[in-house]
This record gives C-alpha cells, structure tokens and sequence, in this order.
C-alpha cells in the first residue's frame, strides 16, 4: 500500500487589525515626530511667502435708456434689423454684455503698467503669458443676483489695492466709452450713406412723378379717380333713366310723336356725352376714361414708394441724431456704490490652514509608508516559508 501524504498546513496569518495596531503604536514616536517636521515645515514655508491684502469695490451699471450708452449700439443695430436694412455686428447677439470688457486684456495691460505689477510679483525674467495668469489669478469679479459687480483685487500693499480698485473701474469705463463711440461713428457713418442713398432715390421718383403727373394732368389720382367714378355713375344714370322714359312714351304715342322724337334726341345726346366720357382725354385729365387704371397706378405706385421711402428715412434720423451724440459722448458703465476699504488684515496665506493640511498630510504619507512596508516584509516572509 502507498504511504499517505502528509500535506503540510497553510500558514494562518494574523489578523491585520492587531498588527496595524501594534505597528502604530510600535512606531508611534516616529509617526508623531514625522506630522511635526511636517507641520513646521509648512508653516515655515507659508511665513516666508508674501503677504497678500483684497480689496473690494462695488458696483452697478446706470439705470439709463438701453438706447444709449453701452446697450446703444445694441439698440440700434436691432431697430434697423427690424426693418431689415443691415446687420452691423455681424454677430448673432445685437450687443455685448459688460463682463466681456471686464475680462478683457486690456485692461490688464493697464493694470501691470501703471502698477508695476511684474516687479511686485518679482516676475521679471518670465514670460508675459504667465505674468497674465498671475494678474488674473488676483482679481475675482463677482456678478449678483441683484445686478451689482463686486471686483476685488489683491495686492502686497494695502494702499495699492485700493488703488487698482479704482483703476480697474476706470479703465473699464474708458474702454467701454472708446467702444461705444468707435461704434457709434461706424453707425453714423452706415446711417449718414444710407439716408443720403434714400434721398437721391427720393429724388428720382419725385422727377419721375413730376414729368409724369405734367403729362397725364394727374396730380391726385384717389380725389381724381373718385371724381371720375362718381360722374360716370351720373352719366350712365341719366342715361337709364332718359332711355325708360323714352320706352314709355313711345309706348304710349308711338315712334313718330314729337315728344317722342325730342326724347330720343335727348337719350343719343347723353349717350354721345358718355361715349366721350370714355374714349376722349380732357375731362378729368390728359386721359381717356378707359386709360384712368393704366395712368392712375403707376402713379399710385411711385407716391406709395417716395411715402415708404419717406417713412423710412424719417425713423433712421432721429437714430442718427442719437448716433451722434453717442459717438460724441463719454458714457459710464460702472458707478460706484461701495467705495474700497483698505484692509486691515491678510488675505493670504493662510498660514494655520497650510501648516495642518502639511501635518495631515505628512501623517498620512507616512502611515501609508509604514503599512506599506509592514506589507511588503510580511509578503517576502511568507514567500521565504513557503
């Protein structure tokens, strides 16, 4: 008989609860010393970074008529898409919104030259990209429900922020004055070639009208049409009534009776006046009854094309006046309701916030650590036993 095999136990490993335990409280000074050094660490490095102070300016735009100041350019250029003349913008959106100048560069540009901002930020040697995202990362813009801007900035010098506070707004409102009037002088001079293209159109009609109206003699056609229908309905009256009247007489005297023949004499004279009516010019003007339609219309038309002409012209120069005014005008986007405070406390660093985030940090990496190599020394020795 084959001998049994004797097959050897598998290791019963610890619970890793008690070794945990005891691997804590075994290294316990080193894990206490480590979130110490940790601690110190980063509070020495936040007391030696550069104190930073906020300040806050707030703000509204003027409650002013959106046809004018910033929105004007908006406001007119969607008038005149209502009519269908132009699309000024090119754009989908008929105006701008004022967070757009907010963050635009320009006003950081401004900002870094007049205060010097790349030697504050002791950023000389960098590129000008990055002293961008520097500048950036220093202002916050904050847009309530109720409508006002809070803008604040940051700065190693209390009176500087303040300052730049100020600024900042100005230099908002100076850019978006230069944007308001370079548009409004693009619409004034759309507006001024297209009125002056409607007057000459309006002169042309008129001339057309005038040559028009000396050769047919029709100088009102509704009062002259009008006319015309009412004297031909009278006419073709007396007729009916004169040819009834002729029916009965020579019903009841015969076709040779005197009052008979004078009667018929009667009914061919107004017969031959209505004729003349519709065949002959002259009697409402230098046309015949029968071409009153073929005179009248087109000079319906050219009236109707100057009045439209007219009515157009005479909404696009109150816009030009306005235009004008913008162009000439230094508008106001921003006032201000809060004044900056200069501050009497640091922004940043918050120097007790880093040094526990750097404590609770070094605590973890080097518990993390110990567990890791408790782990790895237990798996070598299994691996050895086996």
């Amino acid at each position: 008989m084959n001998a049994p095999i004797n097959v050897p136990p598998a290791p019963q490993l610890d619970s890793p609860a008690p070794q945990a335990g005891t691997m804590l409280y075994r290294f316990r000074w080193l894990i206490a010393a480590f979130a110490i050094v940790g601690t110190v660490a980063g509070y020495t490095w936040a007391w030696f970074q550069p104190e930073y102070f906020a300040a806050t300016i707030n703000c509204v735009p003027p409650r002013v008529d959106p046809s004018s100041q910033l929105g004007g350019i908006g406001g007119i250029t969607s008038a005149l898409k209502d009519v269908g003349l132009t699309k000024i913008t090119g754009k989908s959106s008929s105006s701008y919104e004022l967070m757009a100048l907010l963050f635009s560069r320009s006003i950081r540009d401004s900002l870094i030259d007049r205060f010097d901002l790349r030697a504050e930020y002791e950023m000389a040697a960098s590129p000008y990209v990055d002293l961008l995202d520097e500048v950036e990362r220093n202002i916050d813009i904050a847009v309530r429900a109720e409508g006002n801007y809070e803008i604040t900035l940051y700065s190693r010098d209390t009176a500087k922020c303040v300052e730049m506070c100020r600024s900042f707004v100005d230099l908002a409102n100076n850019l978006a004055s230069r944007l308001t009037q370079r548009e409004a002088e693009r619409t004034t001079d759309y507006l001024e070639r297209r009125i002056a293209l409607l007057d000459s159109t309006m002169n042309v009609l008129s001339r057309a009208l005038s040559t028009q109206a000396s050769n047919t003699l029709m100088f009102a056609p509704e009062q002259q049409l009008t006319a015309i229908a009412s004297t031909y309905a009278e006419l073709q009256s007396d007729v009916l009534k004169q040819e009834a009247i002729l029916g009965l007489y020579q019903q009841l005297y015969g076709e040779s009776d005197q009052q008979t023949t004078i009667q018929r004499q009667v009914v061919a004279k107004l017969k031959a006046q209505l004729q003349d009516v519709k065949s002959k010019p002259g009697f409402f003007g230098d046309f015949a009854l029968r071409d009153a339609a073929e005179k009248g219309i087109p000079h319906i038309r050219l009236l109707a094309e100057i009045e439209a002409l007219g009515k157009v012209k005479a909404f696009l120069v109150p816009t030009l006046e306005q235009s004008r005014l913008d162009s000439r005008n230094a508008t106001l986007s921003l006032m201000v309701v809060d004044e900056p405070r200069r501050p009497e406390k640091r922004i940043r660093p918050k120097r007790t916030l880093v040094a526990l985030g750097s404590g609770v940090g070094s605590l973890v990496i080097i518990v993390a650590s110990l567990f890791a190599f408790a782990a790895w020394s237990d798996f070598r020795r299994h691996v050895k036993g086996s």
